[in-house]
């Protein structure tokens, strides 16, 4: 596991955007600008802005998201309900993932953000494939272009995939065959029910607020934001070359 997932100190100091980032979203804007003047790669251009205002929201609010929940909420929290050794942390993860409405790219930003802040790596599994299939924007769509009852099918064996999985990923976990989240806090017996908030009363500094969200989501977006362009770079590229193979094909 990745140091900057399995130690959050590391992320103390400010973090600066990752130069692979700028390179390739750079090298991308000169493609889009070279096509202007050499058709070939118009198609190229055309796919990628496609894909790019399909996906960019979701992407940011993810990371927005997952900024919110590593300054504002604590990992005492996130450990008490999403790091037990029972089904109910199982069970929470995946009622989340089915409240979320975010890209893979967008919901990999928020599980990272929890598996950081202490959530189990079962209720992580749980959390990533409930939320692309299980969600609630898309169980809209899928009533809208099926009807109820194969909509609610699709949905439901969705959920039932999110919760064995993750079953079996915490038993993994109990018998050390899966590396338990070492950021997770052991909750005492005694301690009851740990502070939502990571500030005392949930006492706000605006500055600070803003400092702390800003850092949190400057460090997903070194983690995601590269992967989600190769992403997107690779499918505007087949999008392309198949329109291509069709065009020369053609009589």
């Amino acid at each position: 596991m990745s140091s900057s997932l399995s130690n959050p100190s590391c992320c103390s100091e400010s973090p600066s955007l990752n130069p692979k980032i700028i390179w390739l979203f750079a090298a991308l804007l000169g493609v889009c600008a070279l096509s202007y003047v050499f058709v070939p790669l118009v198609s190229f251009r055309e796919h990628l802005l496609m894909y790019l205002s399909k996906v960019w929201w979701a992407v940011l609010l993810g990371i927005f998201l997952g900024g919110l929940i590593g300054h504002y909420v604590s990992r005492e929290y996130i450990s008490f309900q999403l790091a037990g050794d029972n089904h109910h942390s199982i069970w929470k993860s995946v009622g989340l993932g089915f409240l979320m409405s975010a890209c893979c790219h967008g919901i990999l930003a928020i599980s990272m953000q929890l598996y950081r802040k202490g959530a189990s790596t079962s209720s992580v599994i749980a959390f990533l494939l409930a939320s692309p299939w299980a969600n609630l924007t898309w169980t809209i769509f899928l009533v809208g272009f099926f009807g109820w009852v194969k909509a609610l099918y699709i949905v439901g064996v969705s959920v039932v995939i999110a919760m064995v999985t993750g079953l079996i990923f915490q038993q993994l976990e109990r018998t050390s065959r899966v590396e338990r989240n070492p950021n997770t806090i052991e909750q005492k017996s005694t301690s009851g029910r740990p502070r939502f908030w990571n500030s005392p009363a949930g006492r706000m500094n605006i500055n600070a607020d803003v400092k702390g969200m800003a850092s949190g989501m400057l460090t997903l977006s070194n983690m995601v934001l590269l992967w989600a362009l190769i992403g997107v770079t690779f499918a505007a590229a087949i999008g392309a070359l198949l329109l291509f193979g069709c065009d020369s094909v053609a009589p």
